[in-house]
């Protein structure tokens, strides 16, 4: 994904402005997001896929009440699973959001000139 700041080529090296510290933001933390977000996005999708087999049980159960208990349970546990991984995901974003957070940045960080803020 191309940004304003790389089309005109506002950054230069060493430059403290929030916006070029951001462009170049990677690291570990960025690797522990993505490595939570695709184990949750594994786990929902083999919710979701355990779903469509209970229900596959379900249809193919001939009236047999153990075959339709059985689906039940299937079915029933993996919803169970797929409400898991949601909330997991929340509190995992929310609990990422609040260990990465960065202070406010100065006014220096920012570009503003001090002289602009006095007149």
């Amino acid at each position: 994904m191309v940004s304003a700041v790389d089309i005109y080529q506002a950054c230069k090296p060493g430059d403290k402005r929030v916006v070029c510290q951001a462009k170049n933001e990677t690291g570990a933390e960025d690797l522990v997001k993505n490595i939570i977000n695709i184990l949750l996005t594994v786990a929902s999708v083999v919710a979701v896929i355990m779903i469509i087999f209970g229900g596959i049980r379900y249809a193919t159960s001939n009236g047999d009440s153990a075959s339709i208990s059985a689906a039940k349970n299937t079915i029933l546990y993996s919803v169970i699973g797929l409400v898991i991984a949601i909330f997991s995901y929340a509190i995992v974003q929310y609990a990422y959001s609040q260990a990465t957070k960065k202070p406010a940045p100065t006014q220096e960080e920012l570009g503003v000139a001090k002289d602009a803020l006095q007149g």
